[in-house]
């Protein structure tokens, strides 16, 4: 859900599907410009990786759908 719409993504393969807990998940690391710093909102390390939490409301394009839709 973004904000009360449905939202979904179409990708061509899944490697890895984890469950966290909210303990787990890092402040995302202060790297790039203030324009690119919002796509991300958290880390988490999992084993010998650092996987990102993507901010799919700084990602999408924001639309405004007709009421009826």
């Amino acid at each position: 859900m973004l904000g009360e719409q449905t939202v979904g993504f179409l990708v061509s393969a899944v490697s890895d599907i984890l469950g966290v807990s909210p303990s787990e998940i890092q402040a995302p690391p202060k790297v790039g410009d203030d324009a690119t710093q919002g796509f991300i909102e958290g880390v988490i390390a999992s084993d010998d990786r650092m996987l990102r939490i993507l901010n799919i409301a700084a990602v999408l394009p924001r639309i405004q759908l007709p009421e009826d839709a």
